[in-house]
């Protein structure tokens, strides 16, 4: 579990984020969001009519986009619908799974333990 310092709550409200919580390595996006459905291609097919996320095969699709300070870096973030039975989450039961990109995977880590 991530334990952050003892820090008056009113600095985190105020922004001062600098003193209030240890700098890490940034994160830069979501490289992906994964979720679990009964249905699979029933969800897909709502995303699909009422959003305009229309999937790639048979999960889901990449939306594409590239970093401020670096736009000629094509990065993408995965979306994908899969059937509740996968074992793609690994063991876990959760149903929803969420990636970052970060600048730094290794020093995220230290941080985080």
């Amino acid at each position: 579990m991530l334990e952050l310092p003892a820090t008056p709550f009113y600095s985190l409200l105020e922004g001062n984020w600098s003193r209030s919580i240890p700098r890490m390595a940034r994160v830069r996006g979501i490289g992906g969001v994964f979720f679990k459905s009964e249905n699979p291609e029933a969800l897909r097919a709502w995303y699909a009519r009422h959003l305009g996320i229309v999937s790639e095969g048979d999960t889901g699709m990449a939306f594409q986009w590239n970093q401020p300070d670096n736009p000629s870096k094509d990065h993408c973030t995965a979306w994908c619908i899969f059937p509740s039975t996968t074992a793609y989450f690994g063991e876990t039961k959760a149903s929803l799974m969420v990636n970052y990109v970060v600048d730094d995977l290794h020093a995220t880590l230290r941080a985080l333990r």
